[in-house]
């Protein structure tokens, strides 16, 4: 899939399962990434590429990797996910993830970690 189809299913995506809770959306289509800032302040960079590269960082504040990051950018990890993986909050090292890259099937599932505050207790 080419990554501008990923950007414009997450773009779909993310505003229908986050409908409420985005006060503030950024596109950047040519670089394929998305920002969507929610009303608890809490900050969500969405990046695919045309490499079937991805990632989804949930940002939770300005301290220094307070956020989880789902990607598989490298597969250095050893994990059964590999090459994707997750970065929990405050680490730095990768552990298995549930996401594969595909918005369509991603993004409901993350969704719903956020709005039920599962996203915070990944650690």
């Amino acid at each position: 899939m080419k990554f501008e189809d990923s950007i414009q299913d997450a773009l779909d995506v993310m505003q229908t399962e986050l409908k409420g809770h985005i006060i503030k959306t950024e596109l950047d289509f040519d670089a394929g990434r998305l920002k969507f800032t929610l009303k608890n302040s809490v900050i969500i960079y969405i990046r695919y590429n045309n490499y079937q590269q991805y990632s989804y960082v949930i940002q939770f504040s300005l301290k220094q990797d307070d956020r989880v990051r789902f990607d598989n950018f490298d597969a250095r990890w050893n994990v059964s996910s590999s090459p994707h993986h997750c970065h929990p909050r405050f680490r730095r090292d990768g552990v298995e993830s549930i996401f594969s890259g595909h918005p369509r099937s991603d993004l409901p599932v993350l969704c719903k970690m956020i709005k039920n505050k599962e996203i915070f207790k990944i650690k």
